[in-house]
């Protein structure tokens, strides 16, 4: 009966600790393991302070489970001493410090804390898939969710993330995993250029200003001069209007266009989520040719090869929509005005210039960026009519007048908010990159005259054969010009093919056969011309033809 008495004031010290009593007294716990300060305990947020000086774990433990009216099941392998002091934390996060340390680790089931050894608490294994986040991008949220025992990897074939961890934590992660899960708001952005004269401009209005946050924070303006070219150089400067639901300019655009005093160059549209990038590249394609070098192993011989390579130059326009929950658009713009200088030592020049606004609008709401001006000059002579051709004293009677033609590219944004369904998840018919180029219609009707031509020649071939020869180094060059000049048009990889022909069967040049077949090769893998080719130029002696991989799926001719 004594020995029972003890014992049970000893538990008492240990769960009633009393503020002012000195540690260890009256118990049978030494003064060095007793806590040096008593669990403080704050009712209303939960919250505990405490602090112990190597005192004995299972005690502790014992003692933040009374002060807590917790259930609590010790491991009798929990052994140890502990020294802590802890301000302010959460229940969770307080027996998470006391017990890690020590190779502990708690879990709870229904209203029981069991606390046990890592050995004994076993390792659970949960596969979560995810349907709209992508599962390499997300790995890093659910870190800080796994113990130190806890892993997680990646399988990026079926978008899931595997974890190892205690039951608990695999818990959280599920709930952790359904909330921020969630289908994703996407953002098609209609874009409009629209080419106008610069003395039409001023049937747009005043002065239209915005104002944006620049690069480094501050708070700045830029604006739109409408009608003025006095603050405005040739290149494009860029400028950004302010939004509207309405906007009466537009109104004024369709009429100009409607009077073919203004032209719609295109009208893209692309599509993104809600925080990630898209682009539209307004410009040209500047063909320039690039020679490279090999030296053969062996032999010592210089090999030169030329390609006809393409540099993108104009306006790129970077556009990050960031849909928040009032229903504005947050859009991070990033316009980029390249232009071509000159050609130095057979490579283009160009300059550069770009800018970073953020503007936020409201769904459906326009954009306005303008600035970008091209210069024409016109020479047109007036005069006396009949006298102005009197030979030598004509002159005297007529007058050549310098006339500069200004027009502006206007680009007009509208962000729309697309929610997603269950049946439509994603956005599938507009890209998030375009190219738009403003010498489309002239390179499509040069490219249509030249396959045109060719076809012309094609039947010239059957009716004219005593003019083979002339035929053939005539479809030469204009299938040569065809590719080098549109390497991406539909119909390239057709004209190597033709090349390929009339090198072998009509001059027998197997050398620049087998030069055109590894470009053909190279550029178009999978062409239905590639097997065709092929054929033609086995029968050329000089040529070996290498070994090359077919894509799975593909058949050759």
């Amino acid at each position: 009966m004594r020995r029972f008495l003890v014992f049970f004031l000893m538990l008492s010290f240990v769960a009633l600790p009393v503020s002012g009593q000195t540690p260890g007294a009256g118990t049978g716990i030494p003064a060095s393991q007793a806590p040096s300060t008593a669990v403080s305990v704050d009712p209303d947020s939960l919250r505990m302070s405490l602090d112990y000086t190597n005192a004995d774990l299972p005690l502790v433990l014992k003692s933040i489970a009374y002060s807590y009216d917790l259930n609590m099941v010790i491991s009798e392998k929990v052994t140890g001493k502990v020294s802590a002091q802890l301000k302010d934390v959460t229940i969770d996060d307080g027996l998470k410090a006391i017990l890690e340390l020590n190779g502990y680790q708690f879990s709870r089931q229904k209203n029981i804390v069991y606390i046990t050894s890592n050995a004994e608490a076993a390792l659970a294994i949960e596969v979560v898939t995810l349907k709209y986040l992508y599962a390499k991008e997300a790995k890093d949220l659910f870190v800080k969710v796994l113990s130190s025992r806890g892993d997680v990897q990646v399988n990026e074939s079926t978008n899931s993330l595997i974890f190892m961890d205690f039951a608990e934590n695999l818990q959280k992660v599920k709930a952790l995993a359904e909330e921020v899960d969630q289908p994703p708001l996407q953002v098609l952005i209609e874009a409009r250029l629209v080419d106008i004269k610069t003395t039409d401009m001023r049937k747009i209005g005043t002065e239209i200003s915005a104002t944006y946050t620049a690069p480094r924070g501050h708070l700045g303006t830029i604006g739109l001069q409408t009608g003025s070219s006095t603050k405005q150089s040739d290149g494009g400067q860029l400028a950004l209007s302010p939004s509207f639901k309405h906007l009466d300019a537009s109104v004024t655009i369709d009429a100009l266009i409607a009077q073919s005093r203004a032209r719609i160059l295109a009208s893209p549209s692309i599509a993104t989520l809600s925080g990630l990038e898209a682009r539209i590249i307004i410009g040209d394609r500047i063909p320039y040719t690039s020679a490279s070098s090999t030296i053969t192993a062996g032999t010592g011989n210089t090999t030169t090869t030329t390609e006809t390579k393409f540099l993108e130059v104009g306006t790129t326009l970077k556009v990050t929509p960031l849909v928040s929950s009032d229903g504005w658009i947050t859009m991070k713009i990033h316009p980029e005005v390249s232009s071509f200088v000159k050609f130095v030592d057979d490579n283009p020049q160009t300059t550069t210039r770009e800018a970073d606004a953020t503007i936020r609008v409201r769904d459906n709401e326009t954009i306005i960026i303008g600035g970008l001006i091209s210069k024409t000059k016109n020479d047109q002579d007036n005069g006396v009519p009949g006298l102005r051709s009197i030979p030598l004293v004509g002159r005297l009677f007529r007058r050549t007048e310098n006339q500069d033609d200004q027009s502006e590219l206007m680009v007009f944004i509208t962000p729309h908010i697309i929610r997603s369904s269950p049946d439509k998840p994603y956005l599938q018919e507009a890209p998030s990159e375009v190219f738009v180029d403003i010498q489309k219609n002239v390179d499509q009707d040069l490219l249509s005259g030249l396959l045109g031509y060719a076809d012309s020649l094609e039947r010239d071939l059957v009716a004219k054969p005593s003019d083979s020869l002339y035929l053939n180094a005539e479809l030469l060059k204009t299938y040569k010009m065809i590719y080098d000049q549109y390497p991406q048009a539909g119909r390239a990889d057709y004209c190597l093919y033709k090349m390929i022909m009339i090198y072998v069967r009509e001059f027998d040049k197997c050398q620049a056969a087998q030069e055109i077949l590894t470009s053909l090769r190279r550029g178009f893998p999978e062409s239905p011309y590639l097997g065709a080719a092929e054929k033609i130029a086995r029968s050329c002696a000089e040529i070996t033809l290498p070994a090359m991989s077919v894509p799975e799926g593909t058949e050759r001719n």
